[in-house]
């Protein structure tokens, strides 16, 4: 296999086309090309498609070296706004169900629904900011934020170059959920140690249960759009 020495040369009209956002509704038999999950010979254990929604059955954490429940498509643009929409019902701390921007489990920043003995159904944001080998997580909110009882709840993340911001939607108006933060780390150059430079960034949807009770979640959408 060798290159050609002479090619035809480009159209020098020719123009790239612009990006495009893409909206994936759940709505059919099989997850939208875009989408990766863990490798795995039962994805059955991990999500299924109802019809109306992407249900994941919550598996080990978002840090996880194993088992994990998380549903993503690949980060393509230095800017990029994702949203989703989701039920999930909480009932201990160890439950978690969001959106994240995702590279390994020494990189990551999650928003997420979970529970609080006092406030109950709240959001709370976990992020890992290239710590190997501890792994260990950080809370950047300064305090929980409750949500109701029942109902969906839209998440969505803007991440322009290395800012990242987290909202999220109970009735109409997008609130911001905290402090910015680093989206730079969530990069092949960030960090050291195994798995340094593999997966590359995605953007998609954890959901978690340590105490393998295997705790449902219902995403009704997902929108990836270029800024």
């Amino acid at each position: 296999m060798v290159p050609s020495v002479q090619v035809p040369s480009p159209d020098p009209g020719a123009r790239a086309a612009p990006p495009k956002a893409c909206h994936a509704d759940f709505s059919g038999r099989a997850l939208p090309p875009e989408f990766q999950w863990l490798r795995s010979p039962h994805p059955q254990r991990l999500f299924s498609l109802t019809g109306t929604a992407l249900r994941l059955h919550a598996r080990e954490s978002v840090g996880s070296w194993f088992e994990q429940a998380v549903v993503a498509r690949r980060q393509e643009h230095f800017g990029f706004c994702a949203e989703t929409a989701l039920d999930f019902d909480p009932r201990t701390h160890q439950h978690l169900a969001g959106l994240t921007l995702f590279y390994n489990q020494f990189k990551y920043h999650a928003l997420g629904v979970t529970w609080h003995e006092v406030l109950g159904r709240c959001l709370t944001v976990i992020s890992c900011e290239a710590n190997y080998p501890e792994g260990k997580p950080s809370y950047p909110l300064p305090a929980l934020i409750q949500l109701p009882e029942r109902g969906a709840i839209g998440l969505a993340c803007h991440v322009n170059h290395a800012r990242l911001r987290f909202f999220y939607r109970v009735a109409t108006d997008s609130i911001d959920v905290g402090p910015v933060l680093d989206a730079s780390l969530i990069s092949d150059q960030a960090g050291r140690g195994i798995h340094g430079s593999f997966t590359g960034a995605f953007a998609g949807v954890p959901v978690f249960d340590p105490s393998g009770g295997a705790r449902p979640a219902d995403f009704f959408h997902f929108d990836y759009a270029p800024t």
